[in-house]
């Protein structure tokens, strides 16, 4: 170890020589300052930091147990000895109390002292090889933490950890698991025209989806990429219809860069478990989504966006697709098994839902929201999918069976 720094506190400078003369026996000792009291103490050790300070206890202006209770707020790494006349249960239990690592009686011995301040330099080797290492451990965190949060984000879809766990890589990692929380899974996929034939690699694909996502989802946003190279966005809940218009706008800005299209489901949910259920289920759900003719995708994308519209028709729909009305209604039926009205009903239905978590809002405001310009025609239809009221609904959600 290199030499070691030391400031000697005592009122009495015979004292004062005594330990300087003893301690220069130790070519790794530096004595950098004496003090006579407690407040000169303390400025010489804002001054120069010390690594090991002898204090004697009964020093003026500032009594020595004073001045080491405010040096552990100043220089905390400095070590401590104290060296008192003293002999008192109660000074030294203090001392104890306060962090000192000795407490030497007068007159102190040479071999004492030199054996005391050995034991001290190698407490002050250990904490400065602890300090290296947290310190490199840091900058590797820093320079991975992209890398290391990826990999705790898989971990947490897979359900692999304890919620004890959870907590120490949240503190470990410096990120926060929402609760409740978002999961959106989606797919970037290459669109081929005559006059597009660049050829992206996937990795470049994703990471300029990455990017534009993260641009615009809230900054507290889990990332990674799961085995079928696609992309998870763990984040917090936004609101039903937040998702639609932020993945509009990651469409619109990866088709500046690539001719690309975008597939995404998303679940909402609360607790830990839950996540790798969601995820499990988002899964299965693009795998079906990813089947299904890209018209008929293009279809459900529209609705999505226009739902709320009570004039919306299936040949509007048709138009935004560019396909005759009998041909779009004939690919939700082949593809779903569904009408074109049916699943616009529930998709509604779904979005109803949604809102009904918030407990103050009128059941009318929630029809118009939807898109439906009559009460009565939102009750019927939500009664026609889930076999309940609107109001009967919100009392099983208020009892927690929904």
């Amino acid at each position: 170890m290199k030499s070691i720094n030391v400031l000697i506190a005592d009122d009495e400078q015979i004292i004062r020589r005594g330990l300087r003369a003893m301690l220069e026996k130790d070519p790794t000792v530096c004595v950098i300052g004496e003090a006579e009291d407690g407040e000169l103490a303390l400025r010489l050790c804002t001054e120069l930091h010390p690594d090991l300070a002898l204090v004697d206890i009964n020093m003026p202006f500032l009594d020595g147990l004073s001045f080491i209770e405010q040096l552990m707020t100043i220089t905390p790494s400095t070590v401590v000895i104290v060296i008192s006349g003293h002999d008192d249960f109660e000074y030294a239990q203090k001392a104890i109390e306060l962090g000192v690592f000795a407490y030497l009686l007068k007159p102190v011995k040479e071999t004492k002292l030199l054996a005391t301040v050995g034991e001290a330099k190698r407490l002050l080797e250990r904490n400065q090889e602890q300090d290296a290492y947290l310190l490199w451990a840091e900058e590797q965190i820093s320079k991975n933490r992209e890398t290391l949060v990826s990999s705790f984000l898989q971990s947490l879809l897979c359900g692999s950890y304890e919620p004890v766990e959870i907590k120490q890589e949240e503190k470990y990692l410096g990120v926060t698991v929402p609760d409740p929380f978002s999961l959106l899974l989606m797919k970037t996929t290459q669109r081929s025209t005559v006059m597009e034939k660049l050829d992206w690699q996937d990795s470049l694909v994703y990471f300029a989806t990455r990017e534009h996502a993260l641009a615009l989802f809230p900054a507290s946003t889990l990332c990674c990429r799961n085995g079928n190279s696609e992309m998870v966005l763990l984040c917090e809940q936004l609101g039903p219809d937040a998702y639609s218009r932020l993945m509009k706008s990651v469409q619109e800005r990866l088709e500046r860069q690539i001719p690309a299209q975008l597939a995404w489901v998303h679940a909402e949910g609360q607790g830990y478990a839950a996540i790798s259920e969601a995820f499990a289920h988002l899964e299965t759900e693009l795998a079906q989504l990813e089947q299904l003719p890209k018209t008929l995708l293009q279809a459900q994308t529209y609705l999505n966006e226009h739902y709320w519209k009570n004039t919306i028709s299936l040949s509007e729909v048709a138009d935004q697709v560019q396909v005759t009305p009998q041909h779009l209604s004939r690919l939700f039926k082949t593809s779903l098994n569904l009408t074109f009205v049916e699943y616009l009903t529930i998709l509604r239905i779904q979005k109803a839902i949604a809102l009904f978590k918030d407990p103050e809002i009128k059941i009318y405001e929630v029809a118009e929201a939807v898109g439906y310009s009559s009460q009565h025609y939102f009750c019927t239809a939500f009664k026609r999918v889930l076999h309940l009221s609107p109001q009967e609904y919100r009392k099983t959600q208020m009892r927690g069976t929904i």
